[in-house]
């Protein structure tokens, strides 16, 4: 538990440095909807995806992320709906989240124009009775801490047969979470997100995906996640992706049939986190709809 101590405050403390606040994907091009409302009813159908991320295994109170999605269009509209539903814990902190997303297409030549907005609530969350430092009578670390605010976002997407590009911005409202512990603010900052892929053909089986994610948040150095894939027949994606901030991704999707598939990440730190981490586990699974049955299930590449 005294880990446990010594992680949460050492978080809080590298927040205005790192403002990693919004938890990270390494397989972010399949949980778009996360940070970009713009990207639903992208895939045409009814899609939805459930993500679990273990960051740092072996370190604990390290952060544990559960997040989930659905979107669809509307039937004949060229408006689209999405929900985003997220669970993240660090220490005795937790966040939840709820986001409901609107996007409207516009049919290009080659593809299609979306602009989406996203509105919902975040709760965070204190346990303060987990911690034990020695001071269990002391009333300032006992108890229960929670607060709510609310959360708007914008995000704008383009997507064709072989590119996609997105840029977003999750927070367009910043308020103020007081944490008694250490008496100080923490407010969500403000996230810039762009992303983009591109799909190559290699041969018949075999095609290859360049894709990148550029993160700006106010007052942090910009990060990046570069990531190559390699795809084998529209089924299997094998992937590596270099973060930014020292830390190294192997990952794999499968489509299972025309309906499921799954993907599972891992990732290789390289700095201090290293020494007391076994590296970062992250899954999810994917299931597509379409109520259409005159369409055709498009490959997942986007």
């Amino acid at each position: 538990m005294k880990k446990l101590f010594i992680l949460f405050f050492s978080i809080l403390y590298l927040m205005p440095a790192k403002a990693q606040q919004d938890p990270m994907f390494s397989q972010y091009l399949y949980n778009m909807l996360a940070f970009n409302p713009a990207y639903a009813g992208s895939r045409d159908l009814l899609s939805s995806t459930l993500f679990y991320r273990n960051q740092w295994a072996g370190f604990e109170g390290a952060p544990v992320t559960v997040n989930g999605s659905v979107h669809s269009p509307f039937r004949n509209s060229r408006g689209s709906w999405g929900i985003n539903l997220m669970n993240d814990r660090i220490g005795i902190q937790s966040q939840n989240m709820i986001n409901f997303n609107y996007a409207y297409r516009i049919p290009g030549s080659r593809g299609n124009y979306s602009l989406g907005l996203s509105g919902g609530m975040y709760q965070f969350s204190y346990n303060y009775n987990d911690l034990q430092n020695g001071q269990q009578n002391d009333p300032l670390f006992q108890g229960n801490e929670t607060h709510r605010l609310f959360n708007a976002g914008f995000g704008a997407y383009y997507q064709s047969s072989k590119m996609a590009l997105g840029f977003s911005v999750p927070h367009l409202f910043t308020s103020n979470v007081f944490d008694q512990t250490v008496y100080r603010a923490v407010d969500p900052k403000n996230h810039m997100f762009f992303t983009g892929s591109y799909i190559i053909p290699l041969s018949n089986d075999y095609r290859f995906k360049p894709s990148a994610m550029l993160k700006y948040i106010l007052h942090a150095p910009l990060q990046a996640d570069l990531n190559a894939t390699i795809i084998y027949k529209n089924t299997l994606y094998l992937g590596i992706s270099y973060r930014t901030y020292q830390e190294l991704s192997i990952m794999a999707q499968y489509q299972l049939n025309k309906n499921w598939w799954f993907g599972y990440a891992y990732d290789i730190p390289f700095g201090a986190v290293a020494d007391v981490s076994r590296g970062s586990h992250e899954l999810f699974l994917g299931f597509d709809i379409s109520f259409d049955k005159s369409k055709m299930l498009s490959p997942r590449y986007f």
